[in-house]
Protein backbone atom coordinates (compact mmCIF):
# COMPACT_ATOMS: atom_id res chain seq x y z
CA UNK A 1 0.00 0.00 0.00
CA UNK A 2 1.01 3.51 -0.54
CA UNK A 3 0.56 6.51 1.52
CA UNK A 4 1.24 9.70 1.01
CA UNK A 5 1.59 13.18 2.84
CA UNK A 6 1.18 16.74 1.83
CA UNK A 7 1.67 20.03 4.08
CA UNK A 8 1.20 23.52 3.18
CA UNK A 9 2.25 26.57 5.46
CA UNK A 10 -0.43 28.96 5.39
CA UNK A 11 -3.70 28.70 4.40
CA UNK A 12 -3.45 30.82 1.53
CA UNK A 13 -1.59 27.87 0.02
CA UNK A 14 -3.57 24.89 -2.04
CA UNK A 15 -2.90 21.15 -1.28
CA UNK A 16 -4.49 19.99 -4.32
CA UNK A 17 -1.36 19.66 -6.90
CA UNK A 18 0.38 17.95 -3.98
CA UNK A 19 -2.14 15.51 -3.25
CA UNK A 20 -3.35 15.17 -7.06
CA UNK A 21 0.43 14.16 -7.43
CA UNK A 22 0.62 11.43 -4.86
CA UNK A 23 -2.78 9.83 -5.90
CA UNK A 24 -1.58 9.70 -9.87
CA UNK A 25 1.34 8.12 -8.38
CA UNK A 26 -0.46 5.50 -6.95
CA UNK A 27 -0.98 6.40 -3.14
CA UNK A 28 -4.09 5.04 -1.56
CA UNK A 29 -4.52 7.19 1.34
CA UNK A 30 -2.88 10.75 1.55
CA UNK A 31 -2.67 12.83 4.73
CA UNK A 32 -2.44 16.13 4.78
CA UNK A 33 -1.77 19.35 7.11
CA UNK A 34 -1.87 23.35 6.83
CA UNK A 35 0.67 24.24 9.17
CA UNK A 36 4.04 26.18 9.23
CA UNK A 37 7.22 24.47 9.13
CA UNK A 38 8.54 26.23 12.00
CA UNK A 39 5.77 23.49 14.18
CA UNK A 40 6.92 20.60 14.93
CA UNK A 41 3.57 18.98 15.81
CA UNK A 42 2.38 17.73 12.26
CA UNK A 43 -0.86 15.99 13.36
CA UNK A 44 -1.72 14.12 10.20
CA UNK A 45 2.18 13.25 9.72
CA UNK A 46 1.89 12.06 13.28
CA UNK A 47 -1.45 9.80 12.74
CA UNK A 48 -0.06 8.72 9.39
CA UNK A 49 3.07 7.22 11.22
CA UNK A 50 0.49 5.78 14.30
CA UNK A 51 -1.70 4.04 11.58
CA UNK A 52 0.92 3.00 9.61
CA UNK A 53 3.84 1.66 11.77
CA UNK A 54 4.56 -1.58 9.58
CA UNK A 55 6.07 1.16 7.03
CA UNK A 56 9.60 0.54 6.32
CA UNK A 57 10.05 3.43 4.40
CA UNK A 58 9.07 6.87 3.00
CA UNK A 59 9.56 8.06 -0.12
CA UNK A 60 8.84 11.81 -1.39
CA UNK A 61 7.71 13.62 -4.62
CA UNK A 62 10.31 15.83 -5.73
CA UNK A 63 10.02 19.39 -3.50
CA UNK A 64 11.34 22.66 -3.47
CA UNK A 65 11.60 22.69 0.61
CA UNK A 66 11.17 20.21 3.26
CA UNK A 67 11.27 21.34 6.39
Amino acid sequence: MIIGYARVSTDDQNLDSQTDALSAAGAEKVFADRISGSKRARSELDKMCREHSELSGVGNMPIVRFS
